[in-house]
């Protein structure tokens, strides 16, 4: 498994390991007034969103793993948001 640092975001104050993925913690509203806020100060941010399938994926492909430690990571799909212990599934920030 891959574990990666805690990365440091603007606006993200709690982050959740997913299979050794950080995922930024936080609520559909929460999620779309940060990328507001990023379009706003024009400042460029890469977005992924981490469903079950990428997950696995990342948990045995280095390669893949790594390249997501570039990214703000937000949850996709009801297993991801159960696992984090965050929204209900119509929260999902899809």
């Amino acid at each position: 498994m891959n574990v990666h640092s805690i990365p440091r975001m603007p606006g993200v104050s709690a982050w959740k390991q997913i299979l050794g993925i950080p995922v930024a913690d936080i609520d559909l509203e929460s999620a779309i007034g940060l990328l507001r806020g990023f379009v706003a100060e024009g400042r460029f941010t890469k977005v992924a969103f981490l469903n079950a399938h990428n997950a696995n994926v990342a948990s045995i492909d280095g390669e893949f793993a790594a390249a997501l430690a570039d990214f703000l990571i937000l949850a996709d799909g009801v297993g991801v948001d159960i696992e984090r212990g965050g929204a209900e599934a119509d929260q999902d920030v899809r």
